[in-house]
């Protein structure tokens, strides 16, 4: 904030932090204080610089700043006098240092702040009756100091205050007529009647009135003080944001360090727009990647606790889980059941729902059968249901909760809260709502169907795009057998399913035992949805989970089964790869074999020579790849000839003829194809 004051300098006066006890101000703060008191008292600052110099003073708490407020309020100028009551009002409760110059200031107050100045001393309540009743009723003080106790007197209504009034009213006690009037208008401002200055009139509401019980006069003023208090609020409100706003200016002209030994005292600042302005330049600073010191991060987590504001404690619970804070579950779990506000409440389930934790179960309970707030608690069980599980102790009242959310607040979180938790005999009577015509509520319970297991429903439906995902979720969870693996190929994807089908697929047979892998395999090869990639995803898979839960022979048939795959992909170098990781001495002949193959198609000729040198085995892979590998046979059919020419006979000059024509008819002639003469 940027101030036109200055204080005085070279007029000989002390400051307040020089005259006045308590503890010591550093210079900054001895410096903030001359500073502000100067501002507060300066006619040529706008209204709105006075106001934030007076929050400024009262959030230091310290004697000097309140001697400083006090002179504030006794200087007899609307101005000052103003901007000290709208920082006033900004507290949950007027400090009592203010009390005694507040009543003061009706001496010699301008007419135009009256009202204000009433409102800032109704606030005090019980402590201020005494002392604006004696003001009101001394015939002693001249007629102008008295003034303003008789129009103070309705801001603290009860038979005391009214029977003052009356008294001054009164026409046999010949008070000025200017008092009597505005005694009058008192009345008229307590009392929810108007009988303008007919005194008899007044009496009659009098005798009627003063044996009332203190609730009763409550009940009779309350919607007169709503008004009040509502407009008010609107005020508050609107100084709140044009405060935030020199704030803002306020923090840009600040370096990192000053911002960060800034921010504890806004958090602790008594207007609630600072401390929701604080909480969000952390998250400012927090997406900067500023480290948030630890005293910071404690000073939120007091934010949890704001009993004024319920923004503050929704905003702190958000920023809290953006700081990652470990015991932010465990946090809002023990604050959670004590909560009053169903939005705040709802803003923390949501947190918890990311962070799910045990000790924060009953809480969801109480929540879960509120109206506001039952879609909320329901997602959080959701979650817990899923990560954390329910306790076998817990699970009859948990049951019974879904159950009783479900029947009083039908939701898409309510139902699939239900879908999950009820037991099997309750759980079908759902069928009708995944049938049902609203489609939120049947996915919902689709969700909750798929998440147990609960397959028969949604295999009947899963033509419909909506219900389908939630039927192969369904099918990876059942138990991993070759009946499941048919199930899913029962569940054949359109186009745009075909990835989340195959994740499906890969997840369930992750989990089988490896020795169904041959005969799920003769399943996938009979499907025509199932694609060479993903059967070699499965095969591989197992073959290089380093023999976990198989046997070499178990490895090796896979191996054999997955080689032609891997070729037909035009994929020998990995099929190669492959090979060399599996061995042991009584498989020789099978590895050898497979590696043979492998490193001919992947050009590890040498390698494949060491093996064999035969060139009637060399042309035996040679024939059988121009099908699988076309370009892998124009390869090694040029590696043939390099090494084996002058060792052709007619017939293998006859079988190379004849793989020329084969390959040529794939990858069209060449050089490379034309056969050499004998």
């Amino acid at each position: 904030m940027q101030g036109n004051g200055t204080p005085p300098a070279g007029n000989g006066t002390t400051t307040p932090a020089e005259t006045s006890e308590g503890p010591v101000l550093s210079a900054d703060q001895a410096r903030d204080l001359t500073y502000d008191s100067a501002n507060l008292r300066s006619a040529q600052l706008e209204r709105m610089n006075r106001v934030v110099a007076a929050q400024r003073l009262l959030s230091m708490a310290h004697p000097a700043a309140y001697q400083a407020l006090s002179e504030a309020l006794r200087s007899g100028e609307t101005g000052t006098i103003e901007a000290v009551l709208v920082a006033m009002s900004s507290l949950d409760r007027p400090p009592r240092e203010l009390l005694g110059a507040a009543v003061d200031a009706l001496r010699n107050a301008p007419a135009d702040i009256v009202d204000r100045l009433a409102f800032a001393i109704m606030r005090y309540g019980e402590q201020a009756i005494g002392r604006i009743i004696a003001l009101a009723t001394d015939r002693q003080l001249p007629v102008p100091q008295r003034l303003g106790a008789v129009r103070t007197l309705p801001a603290v209504p009860s038979r005391e205050t009214a029977a003052a009034l009356m008294e001054i009213a009164n026409p046999s006690r010949a008070e000025p007529e200017e008092l009597r009037r505005a005694a009058f208008a008192s009345l008229r401002r307590l009392s929810p009647v108007d009988h303008g200055t007919d005194f008899a009139a007044w009496t009659a509401w009098w005798q009627d009135a003063r044996p009332k019980s203190r609730e009763e006069w409550s009940a009779e003023l309350h919607l007169r003080g709503l008004e009040r208090v509502s407009a008010l609020e609107r005020e508050i409100d609107d100084l709140g944001r044009r405060y935030v706003a020199i704030l803002r200016e306020r923090y840009l002209e600040l370096p990192l360090e000053r911002q960060l030994e800034r921010i504890p005292r806004d958090l602790d600042d008594t207007l609630p727009q600072a401390r929701l302005f604080a909480l969000d330049r952390i998250g400012v600073l927090l997406r900067d990647s500023v480290q948030i010191p630890e005293t910071l991060r404690s000073k939120v987590i007091e934010c949890l606790n704001d009993s004024l504001r319920p923004e503050v404690r929704r905003r702190a619970a958000t920023l809290l889980a953006e700081l990652d804070h470990p015991d932010l579950p465990t946090l809002l779990a023990d604050r959670l059941s004590g909560e009053p506000n169903p939005q705040v409440a709802i803003a923390w389930l949501d947190v918890l729902s990311t962070r799910p934790h045990a000790a924060a179960l009953d809480p969801i309970l109480l929540w879960l059968l509120r109206e506001p707030t039952a879609a909320a608690a329901a997602r959080t069980l959701w979650h817990l249901r899923l990560r954390l599980g329910i306790p076998e102790t817990d699970l009859e009242a948990v049951q019974q909760a879904a159950r009783d959310a479900w029947s009083a607040f039908p939701s898409p979180p309510t139902a699939r809260l239900a879908a999950i938790l009820l037991p099997d005999d309750e759980a079908s009577a759902l069928d009708q709502v995944l049938r049902g015509e609203n489609a939120d509520l049947a996915r919902a319970v689709a969700e909750g169907f798929a998440e147990r297991g609960r397959i028969a429903p949604l295999l009947d439906l899963a033509a419909a795009d909506a219900i389908y995902p939630f039927a192969l979720r369904a099918a990876t969870l059942q138990p991993p057998t070759v009946d499941a693996v048919r199930i899913l190929l029962q569940l054949a994807p359109k186009e745009s399913q075909l990835p989340r089908w195959e994740d499906a697929v890969r997840s369930l047979v992750r989990r089988l035992d490896p020795a169904l892998l041959i005969e799920v395999d003769d399943l996938l090869a009979a499907a025509p949805v199932a694609s060479l990639a993903l059967r070699d995803s499965i095969l591989a898979g197992v073959i290089l989970a380093n023999g976990d839960g198989q046997s070499l022979q178990t490895r090796l048939r896979l191996l054999q089964r997955l080689v032609p795959i891997l070729i037909e992909q035009g994929l020998s170098l990995r099929a190669y790869e492959i090979v060399r990781t599996v061995g042991g001495t009584e498989t020789d002949v099978i590895v050898a074999a497979l590696r043979f193959e492998t490193a001919l198609l992947a050009g590890r000729f040498d390698e494949a020579a060491a093996i064999n040198e035969d060139p009637a085995r060399w042309l035996t892979v040679l024939s059988d790849a121009v099908a699988r590998d076309p370009q892998a046979a124009a390869r090694l059919r040029t590696e043939v000839l390099r090494r084996f020419a002058s060792q052709m006979n007619a017939e293998t000059s006859a079988r190379l003829r004849s793989i020329d024509e084969r390959l040529a008819a794939r990858v069209g002639p060449s050089e490379e194809t034309a056969t050499p003469r004998q």
